[in-house]
């Protein structure tokens, strides 16, 4: 007769193996010990076997040393993020956004009643009744129908927009639905799980989850937000899902989903929330976001500019013109300087320079650093307002 031993993790002690091949497994047809000494040498293999097997099982019942007992003291400790080999468990996160996120059907009211345009999505901004989604929904149209996760049809007017972040913020007219918890991107990293939350092709409340691909995308192909700085994603994004956040594994929104690469898969945009705020913020203040102005005309350092200021690399952004009167002239920057840092925040290329100088209040001064051939000035510049007011201006000019 064969035996079986159980499927176990646990490993017989060298000595119990020992006594075990001392006393022998017995097979069919062997005979058992007849003398008085193989009698008492057999009884002491069975003595030692039973204390063996009561040493084992009493180690595989007890508690592992290496294993902290809990301290029902202590406080409790945040849940974490479930994973597994697929990727993290978004449900409860789901759960917590999904009130706050709404489908956006924009139209026009006409004879016959209200007829769409286009659908998107959105989400709730404050405890007044505010929505964030993007400027590229609400172009054009007059009308705005919000429908909820409990598949309620509210109306919405808007309140105002911008095209350049391709932002605009809406306000329900009646209901009240609960905010999201707003993120940030600081902290995120490239790998970490993030889900979006929209409606794509109508499909109310769907979730789809990814991962960051990249951080401060800028130069975004052509019909894309102007300002960049974009989080990258490939969590799949469809027409529908603009406007809709993008949520980290902690349930907090950290950007608005905005363009996606029709020709290619697993690439799409958000912006950031740090962006959506200054933006959101200043069009509930203003009616339009009230961008700042210095007059500059900018462009990518040349090797030999680069080179000329003792620059290894082409970063910063070199002035090509600067408006008569306007706070750049009146600061004395010049067409040739290359401007390395605004506010203290290194400039990497123009789109970054253009987005700080925009998303600086008027009134406010800032400080310039540039170089100018091999010597490097301060320069103090009192930003004004953006004098194409909240509708976008084409040329390349902040």
């Amino acid at each position: 007769m064969k035996v079986r031993c159980p499927r176990a993790a646990h490993r017989w002690p060298p000595s119990a193996l020992s006594v075990l091949l001392a006393a022998g497994c017995q097979g069919p047809g062997q005979a058992p010990p007849q003398s008085p000494a193989q009698i008492e040498k057999a009884q002491s293999d069975r003595a030692q076997i039973n204390k063996a097997q009561i040493n084992t099982a009493q180690a595989l019942t007890q508690p592992s040393q290496a294993q902290p007992k809990a301290d029902p003291s202590a406080p409790a400790q945040p849940e974490q993020e479930a994973a597994c080999a697929s990727g993290p468990d978004f449900t409860r996160v789901f759960d917590e956004i999904a009130p706050s996120v709404v489908g956006v059907i924009a139209g026009d009211v006409l004879e016959q009643g209200f007829v769409a345009a286009r659908h998107g999505s959105g989400f709730i901004w404050d405890e007044a009744g505010h929505i964030v989604t993007n400027d590229h929904i609400v172009e054009g149209v007059t009308a705005f129908q919000i429908r909820t996760a409990t598949r309620k049809v509210l109306t919405a007017t808007l309140v105002g927009r911008d095209a350049r972040t391709d932002l605009a913020v809406l306000k329900l007219e009646s209901g009240q639905l609960p905010p999201v918890r707003r993120g940030s991107v600081e902290g995120l990293k490239p790998g970490q799980w993030i889900a979006a939350v929209g409606s794509p092709y109508g499909f109310d409340h769907s979730i789809t989850v990814g991962v960051i691909s990249a951080l401060g995308r800028r130069r975004l192909p052509q019909g894309g937000p102007r300002y960049a700085n974009f989080i990258q994603t490939d969590a799949s994004i469809n027409p529908g899902n603009s406007g809709g956040p993008l949520v980290d594994g902690g349930g907090a929104v950290v950007g608005v989903s905005t363009t996606v690469l029709s020709h290619a898969r697993g690439i799409s945009f958000a912006v950031p929330m740090d962006m959506v705020i200054t933006v959101a913020e200043s069009i509930l203040a203003n009616g339009h976001f009230l961008r700042g102005f210095a007059g500059l005309y900018v462009d990518v350092p040349s090797l030999a500019q680069a080179s000329t200021a003792g620059l290894t690399t082409r970063r910063g952004a070199v002035i090509t013109g600067v408006v008569m009167g306007a706070p750049a002239h009146a600061a004395g920057l010049t067409p040739g300087d290359i401007i390395l840092a605004y506010d203290n925040h290194p400039i990497e290329d123009p789109l970054m320079l253009s987005w700080l100088i925009a998303a600086t209040r008027p009134g406010q001064a800032a400080q310039v650093r540039v170089a100018r051939g091999d010597s490097r000035l301060n320069f103090m510049v009192l930003v004004s307002e953006s004098p194409d007011g909240p509708e976008p201006d084409p040329d390349p000019q902040e």
